[in-house]
């Protein structure tokens, strides 16, 4: 199996009921294979890349809809949905669809969270014509003259909104915003789990907004970059996957060449969606059942299993119960750990390699874990005592940031939900985000509801990350540090974080103080709110990074270099930083 010591694959595991003596609710049996419904409930959060909740989203299990409330919340309560692992499917008008596999088994209760990618500004090409797109990422979309169909069959001839994004594989976050799970079935019909080199979302509409579609025996094509880290082991040929929502599987539907150099795979895709290149694993269920100190089940935890020889990481949640059962590579060392939702890891252990299905059996926490529910209010003013109108609030604890936005101008109101092994200290910071001031940090380790009364935003940050492009500079904060987990490589990752959007930097072989301009990526992304970020990213030596200081608590430093906005457009970028290691 090939090694990739470079990266860090986060994706989904698939925690779905292995167990063969639950009890079968209903079974419907179709011309084609049949599929077992049990009666079941789900809840769960949908959120932005920043963190912030996505409210008005349509949520779907198997044949139910709901919409997400203002926290993003929602619930389905004792539904038919399918037996071993449901699909979790999002909509909403500007982001691509967002999907997450649940484990599913009778009476169970399972808990997900999705993240929607949202769709930014399109990029425009003459249907009739055809064009390319390059993108800032290094993807480049190529559209055909004449093939692109609208609803009721016909050509389209007029101008085209494309809306493109890349997943880069080596992204820790990857689990989150891909979507389903790297489950996957090949053309004779076997499971698979993926090992992925990389994954585009793609979506074609006429100016009005209406779908197009690819017409039948033609495609688009797309160069999807490989990160510079993998190109070493990329395959030369590897196989495309895209994800059917109907299947809840990525489905093989041909194979991608590695070109310009071995810097990108070219595909051609037949639809619109999410594709993926990769190359499949025989999988093995893994499964186990994790049990409190005081022996009752420790529901909704975080279970991350580590395949020690390609460094692939798979994540999930257990159930209501304390079930987990998820597809891992066959013969693999593996590594499990649990963690509590405050980044404590509670529990460790190397196992494996397996030939076959494996069940782990009971596994007893050291401590248990605890509910915690905690309503905020208060309101935020700035330096002049008017109400805050763009602003947002941090709330700090061990492994988290979590970003809050004003429920009106000037007016804090949000819950917090934890489920840690102990109540951890919060620290809560206020931020005018229109003229960059915060407030002082408030402390708070009680139980009860918190009352933070008046906050007023008018120092200046402690950590921040000030980007100038022209004439304009954008600031963001809160900031972290942290050294990415598994890599062979010191590297380490730098992020401001804001409602609106972040800046983050990567620094692959990161060694204290000096200067930067290999293995380094900066990029930003923008959300719906303001601030909105001119450039999108750039890569060495495009960028050239100063680390001035590094005391272990603050990485002090500069950038200089290139960026590129969103039509592609080379842009002159510099900016300081001084960001805050994380708790």
């Amino acid at each position: 199996m090939q090694k990739l010591h470079f990266l860090v694959l986060i994706v989904g595991i698939l925690l779905w009921g292995c167990r063969k003596d639950e009890l079968v609710n209903k079974v419907i049996v179709e011309e084609d294979d049949p599929i077992i419904l049990v009666v079941s409930s789900f809840k769960g959060k949908v959120i932005d890349e920043g963190g912030a909740p996505v409210s008005g989203a349509t949520v779907r299990v198997f044949d139910q809809t709901t919409i997400t409330d203002a926290q993003g919340l929602f619930v389905f309560n004792q539904i038919g949905a399918p037996k071993n692992g449901a699909l979790i499917s999002v909509e909403k008008n500007g982001y691509f669809v967002g999907a997450a596999m649940a484990g599913n088994s009778a009476d169970g209760k399972n808990y997900v969270r999705v993240t929607l990618l949202e769709k930014d500004t399109p990029r425009t090409v003459s249907a009739s014509a055809g064009g390319e797109i390059q993108w800032p990422s290094g993807m480049k979309t190529t559209i055909k003259p004449n093939t692109l169909l609208k609803s009721d069959g016909t050509v389209y001839s007029g101008q085209v909104n494309v809306y493109s994004r890349w997943l880069d594989p080596t992204d820790e976050n990857l689990g989150g915003i891909m979507p389903g799970a790297l489950m996957a079935r090949d053309a004779e019909g076997n499971e698979k789990v993926l090992a992925t080199y990389g994954m585009v979302s793609l979506e074609l509409e006429t100016a009005s907004g209406e779908v197009l579609k690819i017409k039948e025996g033609e495609t688009v094509e797309i160069d999807v970059p490989i990160p510079p880290a993998l190109v070493p082991d990329a395959p030369t040929e590897i196989p495309l996957w895209y994800f059917d929502l109907e299947e809840e599987r990525w489905l093989l539907k041909g194979a991608c060449q590695k070109v310009g150099g071995g810097g990108y795979y070219h595909c051609a895709v037949i639809t619109t969606g999410y594709w993926n290149c990769d190359i499949p694993l025989v999988p093995i269920c893994l499964s186990g059942t994790i049990f409190q100190n005081d022996s009752t089940p420790a529901y909704y935890t975080k279970v991350i299993v580590e395949d020690l020889s390609d460094n692939f990481i798979y994540w999930g949640y257990t159930d209501i119960n304390g079930f987990f059962c998820g597809s891992v590579p066959q013969a693999a060392p593996l590594r499990i750990s649990i963690e509590d939702l405050c980044g404590n890891v509670i529990y460790t252990a190397d196992i494996g390699p397996y030939a076959q299905d494996f069940d782990l059996g009971d596994i007893y926490l050291p401590n248990n874990l605890q509910e915690y529910f905690i309503h905020v209010t208060g309101q935020l003013m700035d330096c002049l005592g008017a109400p805050v109108t763009i602003g947002q609030v941090a709330v700090q604890y061990p492994g988290k940031i979590r970003l809050f936005p004003l429920s009106s101008p000037g007016v804090l109101d949000f819950n917090l939900a934890l489920h840690c092994i102990e109540f951890p200290e919060l620290l809560i910071t206020g931020y005018d985000l229109i003229n960059f001031k915060a407030t002082p940090v408030q402390s708070h380790s009680d139980l009860t509801n918190i009352d933070l009364g008046t906050m007023t935003a008018c120092e200046d940050p402690l950590d921040f990350f000030h980007l100038t492009v022209g004439s304009t500079t954008h600031s963001v904060s809160p900031t972290r540090f942290y050294k990415k987990d598994n890599v062979t490589t010191n590297w380490m990752v730098l992020e401001a974080l804001t409602i609106g959007g972040n800046f983050t930097l990567d620094l692959r072989t990161y060694q204290g103080p000096g200067q930067y301009n290999v293995n380094v990526l900066f990029n930003t992304i923008d959300q719906p709110e303001a601030p909105a970020y001119p450039v999108l990213n750039g890569a060495s030596p495009d960028i050239i990074v100063n680390i001035t200081a590094d005391d272990g608590q603050f990485i002090q430093g500069n950038l200089s270099g290139t960026a590129y906005d969103g039509f592609g457009q080379p842009q002159a970028v510099n900016g300081n930083f001084k960001v805050k290691k994380e708790l």
